[in-house]
Parts: structure tokens; C-alpha cells; sequence
């Protein structure tokens, strides 16, 4: 879901300035986003619906072995690789009231321990259990993703059918193994009731560089396991934010049999 609410009030993007203007460009950009992680956030409903999962999530629900997070109430998992770290108090006036100009602000965010964590507009690469100050200007919401994370994210479109056939981008996360059961279903209707959908794992070996794909879960009703997959090996350089892959980045075709593919 993705709406705002509001009664007698302007909620529309061009409401709050043009082009260039960096509230107007931050709220287009966040739309964007949302866009990109349709295949991750649908995934996430799917596995509620099927599996009683929790999309939103306090840190002790995936930290538990670290004391540190029990009392964070500022940072929050949406499922089990982005860690979202809202600004939640001004940070763009001093002391004294006047405005930063020149600094860019910052909040501080905890890493949870036990894993790394990548900065996901940067790709740098921290390690968990420890407190740095996370850049937060107005266009760039702090987000980290945990180390061995596979992210599935769609193309930058206008609304959600448009691209439905579009490759999806996996971008993977080095530091340790992982993988991700992503779910598709029809996109409409309650064919799902009926175990219309499909499971496609991604697995990652962090030591061999490897990822495998492979529909284990097909539904009776002969929903396509093909899939059009673009990996994506995450790094200072690639995989960066709201960025697409640049052009002539290798695609590859997931038929249904297991197959993998090996990311340098």
C-alpha cells in the first residue's frame, strides 16, 4: 500500500515546489523507490499472507543476541536486508538556531552486531556493533542493507503494471551467505487462495561468488517460472540507490530447472 492521508490539505508533489527544488525532487525520488522495491515489497506481503511473516520490524525481532538494539526506537528492519533509519528530530539548525549551510547533517546509527552492513546510496561497507554518524541531507534518507542480503528491485516506472516483464535487478550483497524466496503470483485477483503463485529461491555462497536460482514452489496453475534476471555484485561502484544498471550490464534467462551463475 502506498498512499497518503490528510483531510484539507495539499499532499500532491507539485504542491511543494518544481523541478529542481529539492523537496519536490526528494519526494519524486522517494516515489521512485518505492517503484524499484516493488519486487522485494511484494515479496514481503506474500510471505505474510503465506508464511505469517512480519514486514515491519523492531531490531530485536532479527537481533536478539545483541543487547544494544532492545532500546533503539529510531531504526527498524522492512524484511531482512534494508534497515531503515528515519530522521526523526531536526538536524539542519545549530545551537543557536541558524541554519547549516555548509554542513551536511547527520544522525547517528547503530549497526547491529553479528554482520556487516552496506550503506545502500553508497555501497560502503561498514561493520556491525558499532555507532557511526550516517549522512542524512534532505534528498537522502539513511538506509543500510545487511551483509549476504539478496535485494530484488524492479525498473523506475510510473505505475505498478506498467514493465511487468522488465529484468529484474538481484542485487547482492557480499560478506556472507544468504538467500531470498521471492514470491510472484498473478498481481491481481485471489488466484493466490488456491496456491496460485510461485517460490523462486536465490541463494548466494559467499566463498565461491555463486548465485542459484530455483522455482521449487510452482503453482498447479502453470504460472511461469521464466524470469529475466540481472545480477548484480554490490560494490562502491555498482548497485548503488535509485541507480538502474548501466547499459550492456549482462542479463541472464531463468527457464525453471536450477541453474547458477557466477558474479566476480
Amino acid at each position: 500500500m502506498f498512499r497518503s492521508h490528510g483531510t484539507d490539505t495539499p499532499r500532491e508533489p507539485w504542491r511543494f515546489g518544481d523541478v529542481g527544488d529539492v523537496t519536490y525532487d526528494t519526494i519524486i525520488d522517494f516515489i521512485r523507490l518505492r517503484y524499484r522495491l516493488l519486487p522485494y515489497l511484494y515479496t514481503l506481503q506474500g510471505w505474510e499472507t503465506h508464511r505469517h511473516y512480519t514486514t515491519m520490524r523492531a531490531l530485536a525481532f532479527d537481533f536478539r543476541h545483541d543487547p544494544a538494539v532492545y532500546d533503539i526506537d529510531d531504526q527498524l528492519m522492512i524484511g531482512p536486508a534494508l534497515m531503515i533509519c528515519p530522521v526523526t528530530k531536526p538536524i539542519y539548525f545549530g545551537p543557536d538556531s541558524t541554519p547549516m549551510a555548509d554542513v551536511v547533517p547527520t544522525r547517528p546509527v547503530y549497526l547491529p552486531a553479528g554482520c556487516g552492513w552496506y550503506d545502500f546510496w553508497t555501497g560502503e561497507r561498514h561493520s556491525g556493533g558499532q555507532t557511526i554518524e550516517a549522512a542524512a541531507p534532505l534528498e537522502r534518507m539513511p538506509i543500510f542493507v545487511r551483509a549476504g542480503s539478496i535485494l530484488p528491485l524492479g525498473p523506475i516506472v510510473g505505475h505498478a503494471e506498467q514493465a511487468a516483464d522488465a529484468p529484474l535487478e538481484i542485487r547482492v550483497y557480499p560478506g556472507s551467505d544468504g538467500h531470498f524466496d521471492l514470491y510472484r503470483d498473478a498481481g491481481d485477483g485471489y488466484g493466490y487462495e488456491r496456491g496460485e503463485y510461485t517460490f523462486t529461491t536465490l541463494g548466494w555462497s559467499d566463498t565461491e561468488g555463486l548465485l542459484t536460482v530455483d522455482a521449487r514452489t510452482a503453482a498447479a496453475s502453470g504460472l511461469a517460472t521464466h524470469l529475466e534476471l540481472t545480477p548484480i555484485r554490490v560494490d562502491e561502484h555498482c548497485g548503488l540507490g535509485l541507480n538502474e544498471p548501466a547499459a550492456g550490464t549482462p542479463t541472464v534467462t531463468f527457464q525453471g530447472p536450477p541453474a547458477t551463475y557466477h558474479l566476480g
